[in-house]
């Protein structure tokens, strides 16, 4: 075939979008490796900009050497700059489908069904080099597919944390914020928050902060958020702060936080005592404890 020949593949990607694309979805919802997730259409949508790029390669249209159309193909080349768009492509693709109930299996289906039904016009040389940039692109979106996957899971597990971390209001209509785990700094000053929102609406006169259920209560995101609760005026001139559950090394490290901020600080060790203070700063009279 002559140098200036155009190729069975150039002329589909020349005619545009619509013969591929009934090619590729028939393939894609045929496909084997799709584990039932969406709709095939609706997953097709996110990989449309994917195929408008390859389309706009193969054509020549994103070139303004508008190279041969026997070497078009072989201009999909990974990681060079003509393609660059279509790996961000990928890269949208894997990530979008992970807010999805696609399957990383369907993501490469889609993929695959796009490498071969650009690949029933192909000559064997131009699918070699089809093959060799698919594989890269399903490697690309399945990164992009995981990082997203990881992202989503660990802002669900936060989200959790901080609903399902107790702020509660203690007889005497003392509020008190129980600490647990390992949360991040945008937890803790989440759930601080819900503490000051409790202590403004009953006007308390005092307020717990137990740091027992705290994987390391001397963390520094931990003696951050708490310095912000410190640090809060309004707080400060209407209770009286007292905290449990922390000892040691990390004992000292909140009431340095405290007294940097000039507010006193009655700190305990053990979490029981703290909680028996506050009530008894808010005028709380236990009645007597039955056996």
């Amino acid at each position: 075939m002559g140098q200036g020949a155009r190729t069975p593949l150039a002329e589909l990607a020349e005619r545009g979008g619509d013969e591929l694309r009934e090619r590729w979805h028939r393939r894609f919802a045929a496909s084997p490796l799709r584990l039932g997730g969406p709709r095939s259409d609706d997953l097709a949508a996110l990989g449309e900009p994917l195929a408008a790029r390859v389309l706009e390669v193969l054509s020549g249209e994103s070139s303004r050497t508008s190279p041969s159309p026997a070497g078009r193909a072989r201009d999909l080349v990974p990681g060079a700059g003509a393609v660059r768009e279509i790996e961000r492509a990928a890269a949208f693709l894997g990530a979008q489908a992970a807010s999805t109930r696609a399957e990383n299996y369907d993501v490469a289906a889609l993929l695959i069904a796009l490498r071969d039904a650009l690949g029933d016009s192909a000559s064997e040389g131009e699918r070699g080099a089809l093959g060799t940039f698919f594989e890269w692109l399903v490697i690309v979106a399945m990164e992009a597919y995981g990082n997203a996957a990881r992202a989503q899971a660990v802002e669900q597990a936060h989200s959790e944390l901080e609903r399902g971390m107790p702020v509660v209001m203690l007889p005497g209509g003392v509020p008190a914020a129980f600490l647990v785990a390992n949360p991040p700094a945008s937890v803790l000053e989440a759930v601080l928050g819900r503490l000051l929102l409790l202590v403004a609406r009953v006007g308390a006169r005092a307020v717990v902060v137990d740091g027992s259920g705290l994987a390391d209560p001397g963390g520094r995101e931990v003696i951050e958020a708490i310095g912000g609760l410190f640090a809060h005026r309004e707080l400060r001139a209407r209770a009286a702060l007292f905290a449990g559950g922390v000892s040691g090394e990390a004992a000292g490290r909140w009431r340095q936080a405290a007294r940097a901020l000039g507010t006193e600080l009655e700190l305990f060790e053990a979490s029981e005592d703290a909680v028996a203070s506050a009530m008894a700063a808010a005028g709380h009279r236990q009645g007597p404890r039955r056996a």
